[in-house]
């Protein structure tokens, strides 16, 4: 399914190491093809099969199923599906080999103007994904030209409330106990320092405006 392999990595399950081995990255992927996925593969292409989106990518049919009567136990169950396969394809291309850095250009003007330096956004950044109280998800998003960090713990997405996600950081321990075990502050410092992908970042803050 065209939807399902979009929440796949881009490049082979070595390629993050050292900073995310391939034993992580293989079995975050086997849970993207779990049960639980794979229960609602067939209401999800019954769902958009006659939509004007069905053959696009996630992004745009997450937007569209947003637009639909959440209060249908098949819309919500879908529209869950969904969101959690657009944060794992977004989360693969948050990073990429030799990464970190910093942004360039627009963003990183956003980003100032938002936090009011890049130190500033780094240190929140950090603080919040380090915080034991949460786990689940935190997006780098942008609302036309400002940008925010938002935190979630279910499975929804910023697409929901008419927010572009840019980055996304996976808080779920399948995302980095193997590699960190409980240290949750070094895996997010190396996701920003050594694996974030801000040209990506970049293209999807310019083309969003």
């Amino acid at each position: 399914m065209q939807l399902m392999a979009e929440s796949l990595p881009p490049y082979t399950v070595t390629a993050l190491e050292p900073f995310l081995s391939a034993r992580t990255v293989s079995q975050h992927c086997g849970s993207l093809g779990s049960d639980s996925i794979r229960d609602v593969e067939l209401e999800l292409e019954a769902l958009i099969s006659n939509m004007p989106v069905a053959g696009q990518g996630l992004e745009a049919v997450v937007r569209h199923v947003a637009r639909l009567d959440s209060g249908r136990p098949e819309v919500r169950r879908v529209t869950e599906c969904l969101c959690t396969l657009h944060n794992h394809a977004l989360y693969w291309r948050s990073m990429k080999p030799g990464g970190g850095g910093r942004p360039k250009a627009q963003l990183m003007d956003a980003i100032v103007a938002s936090f009011g330096s890049w130190e500033a956004f780094r240190d929140v950044f950090l603080a919040r994904a380090a915080n034991r109280l949460w786990a689940g998800w935190l997006w780098l998003v942008s609302d036309g030209a400002s940008v925010s960090l938002m935190h979630a713990m279910a499975a929804t997405s910023p697409l929901l409330t008419g927010r572009q996600p840019l980055l996304a950081l996976d808080l779920w321990e399948l995302a980095y106990h193997k590699d960190y075990g409980d240290d949750r502050a070094r895996y997010a410092e190396t996701f920003l320092h050594s694996l974030v992908d801000w040209s990506h970042a970049e293209h999807l803050y310019s083309s969003r405006r």
